[in-house]
């Protein structure tokens, strides 16, 4: 049976199980949640990962169904450098497929160029939204897995 497979059937055994209304229970969302995390291959999420970068910089140069109405040259910036600094870990852990991202980096780093060139003011002049830095997750109550504060228990 895949990782991929087992991870379903977890996430599907815990959705039946849920509360009265159908609906899981929190601690079946996160065993699920666990199950989940313990079963993907990392290599799965990095691939997830770098391939949502690429698509967030496409669209944030305007390049997307609602075209220039989402467009933002500063949140462009991060995602392109984001995904160039996961690169070298994508050349270690998969190999040749690896190849594939370099060639969009380099496509969607050609068309952030020209985006920016032809709208004149430099990116560094583009106002970018604060970023918001997650504090160090706590560690995990009972044994479990850390939890967002939003969906803890009180």
């Amino acid at each position: 049976m895949s990782d991929e497979t087992e991870a379903t059937e977890a996430n599907g055994a815990a959705e039946a199980a849920g509360s009265p209304g159908g609906e899981p229970t929190e601690e079946e969302m996160q065993l699920a949640m666990y199950q989940r995390l313990a079963t993907v291959p990392v290599q799965m999420v990095l691939i997830q990962t770098m391939a949502s970068f690429l698509d967030m910089a496409a669209i944030r140069l305007g390049l997307g169904p609602e075209g220039e109405l989402r467009e933002n040259p500063g949140e462009a910036r991060l995602a392109i450098d984001s995904l160039r600094a996961l690169i070298p870990v994508a050349e270690v852990a998969l190999g040749s497929q690896a190849a594939s991202f370099k060639e969009a980096l380099a496509d969607i780093q050609k068309t952030f160029v020209e985006k920016v060139n032809a709208a004149g003011p430099p990116v560094t002049e583009v106002k970018k939204p604060p970023l918001v830095v997650p504090q160090t997750p706590p560690p995990a109550q009972d044994g479990g897995i850390w939890v967002p504060p939003h969906m803890r228990k009180p």
